[in-house]
């Protein structure tokens, strides 16, 4: 009898050489992972971080997990929240149901970091070539990145869901007979509006994107679910949208000052794109910019502001144009916002798509400047296709040098971020320390008011109030005595002036109605008694 042959196993040799770059890529984003998270570690604070905001998240957190609904409740009253979305407040209240500390909420968001990496890989992997891991290291190395992966807020599950989002449509435009995939992305794509307000850039982008590539049936899909969740989480929370309202406000800070004109919102536009541009964008990438002469960080920040718009515009022809549509409507909305508060937080959670698009504007650049002469103009035509610029040693040579440099800086500022964060500074110092008399020296149900409520609330464990910022004396005695407020905690905070501009006209126009009862210096703050007649 003949022996049968036994039937090889062993995948085709082409099968082979597919599988083998992706064990190599998986082997090396492992070590990437693995280099995040001794970032984290590092960078770690388990104490809670001075933002009212990520106070904020975790006592709308609390609420949830206690089953009261979507309510603040520090304040008296209880009432229902009406600015926050209720995503990543829902995602901490999770975490609450197991381990009833902030530090579970932060340990969350370094969480959430990680798969932001992980799903960056996925996203680009296949287009990316040479600048894959360059990209991936100069995100995980980021220094805004890493800090925002250690405090409770929501720009990083902003930045996951939108990844995941893409990441999922991109798998269901490849399967576009998959039921499930499709429900998926729909479902993903209405996520980053419930995380974060300025989320509706994603929501613009997503059904610009679809209707370009005339997938109707996501447009139609998403503005259903959308309204859909719209209403029924804004059925748990408020129909009030103060954040709108903000948007077309001189300042939030004094809303006395009323609404901006046609003409002021135009000079705004402009001063928020200079700051942007030439400076907030550039220091995103080389965090040491602010200790530069202003030319010196003009022509830095310039510089990486024009790379990163030549990105935009070669990504814009590539299968990620959905990228540069994203970033387009984000800077859109963020060149509305007040000039006060444009800073570097609100990039934080589009720093992937920034390095992305400045890795691609190197690469454009680079490859640009190595064409013969001409073929200059037939070049340009080639840029649509991300993996048509070969890369030669030079052009690797030249990005990962590029790449090292800025490694090399934003180690050098996380270091200076990891001393600062273990330093409490004085005027905090006061604050904590009135919120702790307070705390051991003054009745339970006892209302405060404050700068920083949330952060009051937790420390004091009393309820308490912010106190608006008017200069209406008889307006500010009207709230005390409407919600009941006994004490006033007066802060004296380096980095705002507001209760000396607000609390202080109050106390000179009615020094019999006011106490003060306990006192620090340097600088000095107070707790003071309301005693009405």
């Amino acid at each position: 009898m003949r022996k049968r042959k036994k039937k090889t196993t062993e995948p085709p040799p082409q099968k082979l050489q597919e599988k083998k770059p992706l064990v190599t890529q998986l082997f090396i984003l492992k070590g990437i992972l693995l280099l995040q998270f001794i970032l984290l570690a590092w960078q770690f604070n388990p104490t809670l971080s001075t933002n009212g905001d990520n106070a904020k998240y975790y006592i709308l957190g609390k609420s949830l997990s206690q089953m009261k609904g979507y309510r603040q409740i520090h304040v008296p009253e209880e009432p229902k929240e009406s600015q926050y979305p209720i995503l990543f407040p829902a995602l901490i209240a999770m975490g609450q149901l197991f381990f009833n500390t902030p530090l579970t909420a932060k340990i969350m968001v370094s969480l959430f970091s990680i798969l932001c990496t992980l799903f960056l890989f996925y996203l680009t992997k296949d287009i990316f070539s040479y600048l894959l891991f360059p990209l991936l290291l100069l995100n995980v190395n980021s220094s805004l990145f890493l800090e925002y992966s250690s405090i409770i807020m929501s720009e990083i599950p902003l930045c996951l869901s939108v990844l995941a989002a893409l990441l999922v449509y991109q798998k269901s435009i490849e399967n576009p007979r998959n039921l499930l995939l499709y429900l998926c992305t729909l479902t993903l794509s209405i996520l980053p509006i419930h995380c974060k307000s300025i989320g509706v850039a994603f929501s613009l982008s997503f059904i610009v994107i679809t209707l370009l590539s005339r997938q109707y049936k996501y447009v139609f899909g998403h503005i259903i679910l959308l309204v859909i969740s719209i209403v029924l989480f804004r059925s748990m929370t408020s129909w009030e949208s103060p954040y709108i309202l903000q948007l077309f406000q001189r300042s939030s800070y004094n809303p006395e000052m009323g609404l901006v004109s046609l003409g002021e919102m135009t000079l705004r536009i402009v001063t928020n794109a200079k700051k942007y541009g030439g400076f907030l964008i550039g220091n995103v990438l080389w965090p040491f910019l602010y200790a530069y002469p202003v030319y010196v960080r003009i022509i830095i920040s310039s510089m990486v502001s024009l790379l990163t718009i030549v990105g935009i515009v070669r990504l814009a022809t590539t299968p990620l144009r959905v990228v540069s549509i994203y970033l387009l409507c984000y800077f859109g909305i963020l060149l509305l916002w007040q000039e006060q508060w444009s800073s570097a937080r609100f990039l934080a959670s589009v720093v992937p798509f920034l390095f992305i698009t400045f890795l691609v504007g190197v690469d454009s650049v680079l490859y640009l400047l190595s064409v013969k002469k001409g073929t200059f103009i037939k070049s340009i035509a080639h840029l649509g296709n991300l993996t048509i610029t070969t890369p030669s040693k030079q052009k690797c040579l030249i990005s990962w040098g590029i790449v090292i440099l800025l490694i090399i800086g934003n180690l050098a500022h996380q270091q200076r971020l990891v001393t600062r964060n273990r330093k409490q500074s004085q005027d905090w110092k006061n604050f904590y320390a009135c919120a702790d008399w307070i705390r051991t020296n003054t009745p339970k149900e006892s209302i405060v008011m404050s700068r920083k409520a949330e952060l009051c609330y937790l420390r004091s464990q009393r309820k308490g109030i912010t106190y608006p910022f008017t200069h209406d004396t008889q307006k500010m005695l009207s709230i005390l005595s409407t919600n009941k407020v006994r004490y006033i905690l007066c802060d004296n905070f380096y980095w705002t002036h507001t209760s000396i501009r607000y609390l202080y006209p109050l106390f000179r126009s009615y020094p019999n109605l006011f106490t003060v009862v306990y006192s620090r210096g340097n600088p000095d703050t107070y707790v003071v008694e309301y005693m009405p007649r």
